[in-house]
């Protein structure tokens, strides 16, 4: 069973850097998953800041931070990191769908973490 957090951020970058070394390339590749939704989990941080300065929304909230966990026993009942990265995502489109917000509106990176 999956558990959720939800958070706002300020810092886009801040919220990305979790999730990339340094070089902008996923911290472990074997324990950490990362998929775009309109942009690429490596270069997020750039395409989004072009894109809130395109729109005119570069100031005060930047982006949301959605946090899901699943237990171990998911983990030994077999769900891997491409289902549990799908089950991110999905949960993330019905999220912004709930809001009014067509698919393709807006920019993610879903980060699956396997440990």
């Amino acid at each position: 069973m999956a558990t959720c957090f939800a958070s706002d951020a300020v810092s886009v970058r801040a919220a990305l850097d979790y999730m990339t070394s340094k070089d902008g390339k996923l911290r472990d590749p074997e324990k950490l998953l990362a998929t775009g939704i309109e942009c690429a989990p490596e270069t997020a941080n750039t395409e989004m800041q072009i894109m809130r300065k395109f729109y005119g929304q570069d100031c005060g909230l930047r982006a949301h931070t959605y946090l899901q966990s699943f237990s171990p026993e998911d983990m030994a009942a077999g769900l891997t990191m491409q289902q549990a990265n799908e089950v991110g995502r999905q949960t993330l489109a019905d999220f912004i769908a709930a809001r009014g917000y067509a698919a393709g509106s807006y920019q993610a990176v879903v980060c699956t973490q396997c440990d």
